[in-house]
């Protein structure tokens, strides 16, 4: 909050809140406690959540879920999308399953530059030189190393611009092809 602030930014200039999956660290700040009720955060917000995590985490609901995401839905701010979803002219959701059955990453482009937000597909840049190598929340590793080697190919094919959720800082480089593996260059 300091830092939208910081910004000039209040929770009503938010339009949209975008969800690459569902886990506890990526919905915490959907909604805030308010007389003892759990409610949006961002209250003109649309809140855009994975379809296929929302239908498995609705059904296998946890208190995450029941704190941070039923509120929107209840508060009728939600909108189920999923990859190859566009948001305006600009930003697009990629399809990157894996560590969550909905997992998308995030495609901005602007002019001839293009960036990827990885979400949770990559947690660290050493899954570069191995992405065969899992995160041990990743619910389907076959599947999640599959969306890492696709995602880091195009990075690396298209000269993508690569922000990592959970990158030591700096969290933005580039991404190089480098045998069956990548390499990590940060800026």
């Amino acid at each position: 909050m300091s830092s939208l602030a910081a910004a000039g930014v209040t929770v009503a200039d938010v339009d949209y809140v975008m969800c690459t999956h569902l886990h506890t660290d990526h919905i915490g700040w959907n909604t805030r406690l308010v007389d003892g009720r759990w409610v949006p955060t961002f209250p003109n917000a649309r809140y855009l959540l994975p379809a296929e995590d929302d239908e498995f985490f609705s059904v296998h609901a946890g208190k995450a879920y029941e704190k941070s995401v039923l509120p929107v839905v209840e508060a009728n701010q939600s909108e189920r999308v999923s990859g190859g979803h566009m948001l305006g002219d600009y930003i697009s959701l990629i399809p990157t399953p894996g560590h969550t059955p909905g997992h998308v990453s995030v495609l901005i482009k602007s002019n001839n530059a293009e960036a990827i937000i990885t979400g949770d597909a990559l947690h660290t840049t050493a899954q570069m030189a191995h992405p065969e190598w899992h995160f041990k929340y990743d619910m389907d590793a076959e599947q999640a190393e599959a969306s890492r080697r696709h995602l880091l190919g195009k990075a690396a094919e298209r000269n993508q611009r690569v922000l990592g959720s959970h990158f030591a800082l700096p969290s933005i480089g580039c991404v190089r092809a480098k045998g069956d593996a990548f390499e990590w260059d940060a800026d």
